[in-house]
Order: structure tokens, then sequence, then C-alpha cells
């Protein structure tokens, strides 16, 4: 078992809630320090904020007086982008994430579905090495949230982009993952890595065959077996 992430992997951690996945993103946002063993980040330690991932939780942090594409624009400006820098990249990922004809509106104006993509958009605009993403489909409607995902997925593929994703939900495990990793907690003890499961969908899937696919339900009784189960795997 590999406590490694790879370039150009999506991998899940998953488990129960309140068994420390957030916490893990949290540690690797440089946003808490371990208290024991050590996080390393492109070969050294994370000492302080890293600046080299975004962060996309479930929770709506689009600004509600500024537009999709000036929402999109905020990390760049933050970080001194060129004002032509900007608007190439921003026009890019509108287009990546099916928002171009949404760019001038205001978050009010979005359904659902419109508000996460942009929030994707943001995550990924800047070109940041790791994406974390905290259940960021949370709360979506089952409609919804398979549009999202194929969205993602999408983006991954075509930009080949490295995400460390979290969830409880074993069908979205299943569905989006390249890797995912199973913690468990037994007795009172604390939470550990139980075992990792590859999943065998490839890396240019198609969600809509996957879906439909047998494969697709075993990867799900596998997961849920890893979880429950009484033994490391």
């Amino acid at each position: 078992m590999t406590n490694e992430i790879h370039r150009g992997e999506f991998v899940t951690l998953f488990g129960r809630s309140g068994c420390g996945k957030s916490t893990m993103l949290n540690i690797v946002a440089g946003l808490l320090s371990p208290i024991s063993g050590e996080v390393k980040f492109e070969g050294g330690p994370v000492k302080g904020i890293n600046t080299h991932v975004s962060y996309m939780t479930q929770e709506d942090t689009l600004l509600p007086w500024r537009t999709v594409r000036k929402n999109i624009e905020v990390p760049l400006r933050l970080r001194k982008f060129k004002k032509r820098d900007i608007q190439d990249r921003v026009d890019r990922y509108l287009e990546l994430l099916n928002l171009t004809a949404a760019a001038d509106r205001y978050p009010s104006q979005l359904s659902g579905g419109m508000r996460r993509r942009a929030l994707v958009a943001r995550s990924l605009v800047y070109d940041p090495a790791v994406i974390l993403m905290d259940e960021p489909f949370g709360g979506i409607d089952a409609s919804l949230r398979e549009g999202l995902h194929d969205e993602l997925r999408n983006a991954v593929e075509k930009l080949d982009l490295t995400v460390l994703f979290v969830t409880h939900d074993i069908p979205e495990a299943a569905l989006l993952s390249d890797r995912v990793l199973v913690f468990r907690s037994r007795d009172g003890a604390p939470t550990y890595l139980a075992t990792e499961v590859n999943i065998p969908f490839g890396e240019e899937r198609n969600l809509a065959e996957v879906r439909m696919s047998p494969d697709y339900v075993d990867v799900q009784r596998d997961l849920r077996m890893k979880l429950e189960g009484d033994e490391v795997s």
C-alpha cells in the first residue's frame, strides 16, 4: 500500500463521516499541522499555507457582487497575473466548464449546477499543482450531481489534473477515482488507512458507460466491504 499521490492521479479519501478525511486535506493545505508524522509536498515538508494547491469545499464561496467572469478572475488578480493572461485563462475555463454564456451573470442568476461549475473553474484557473476537493458536490440533487461529475472528470482528463478528493459517498468514489484510500476506525481507536482500491475504468472513461457497467456495481460492493471489514485488506 502506498501513501504517495502521483501527478495526474485522482485519489479519493473515503470513509465514514468524522474519520479525519477533511483533516487530511487541511494538513496538505497547510492549515493544520500533524500531531505526529509528516506530510510532504513535491519532496519537501508542508510548512505554513501551501500556495501550490487549490481547495474547494461544499460551501458556496462565490462573491455575490461579482459576475461569474469576475469571480473566476479573483485568484489570478491576487497572484498579479497580467491583464491579457487573465482574460485568456478565464475564457479558457469558461469554455471548459460550459459557462461562456453565463460569464456576465451574477451568482444569484445561476442555477445550483452552474454555481458549482463556476467554483470548479475558479479552483482550476491558476493551474495549481493539486486540487483539494472536500465533498464539493454535497447537498446537490442527483441529476445536478451527475452532470457535475461529468464536467469534473472531463476537466481532469483534458488538463491532466492531480486531485485529492474527499467523499463518504460510495457511488461517487467508484465513479470518479483512479484510486481510493479507505479509512476505518475500530473499537474507539484512532482512524487508520485500512486499504486502497484501484479503480479499473481508466483515465479516459465514459461516465455514462461506467454507470451502466456491471463492473461499477462490483467496485461499489468492494468499497463497501473494505469500509465495513474487520481486518486490514
